[in-house]
């Protein structure tokens, strides 16, 4: 079976729990109690933001009631990064396409689902 890394745990509960927070505003089923029911227990949701959980299916199922998927298949994480280092590039180059590289990389980011790209779709939100 595969799993999610074990130094990537940590950086996927810290994710979810900031989204979490995000939807919570929204909507009051995300409050912790209600998010992580038939998951695991409030003790083990606070581990998963500081120590790596031995389970992945945990983390799974948490990102599942946020819409989200981690990226197992590689082929994703190359694009995500490739995706990534084209819009790194734009920005340290001031590509002239610069616009037209953003507004793709949020498309792409916003009909994502996994954990990855969205926060990142978040950041760049931001800093539009």
């Amino acid at each position: 079976m595969i799993d999610i890394p074990k130094d990537e745990k940590v950086q996927v509960g810290k994710a979810i729990d900031f989204l979490r927070k995000k939807e919570f505003k929204k909507n009051p089923s995300f409050k912790i109690e209600c998010f992580i029911e038939t998951i695991c227990s409030k003790a083990t949701y606070v581990k998963l933001r500081k120590i790596p959980l031995k389970e992945s299916e945990i983390y799974d199922s948490l990102l599942a009631k946020l819409n989200l998927i981690y990226p197992y298949d590689p082929r994703e994480q190359t694009k995500l990064f490739h995706t990534e280092k084209l819009m790194e590039d734009a920005f340290i180059h001031r590509d002239p396409d610069e616009k037209k590289l953003l507004d793709s990389l949020i498309n792409y980011y916003s009909t994502s689902h996994s954990v990855y790209d969205r926060l990142k779709y978040i950041v760049v939100l931001c800093q539009v």
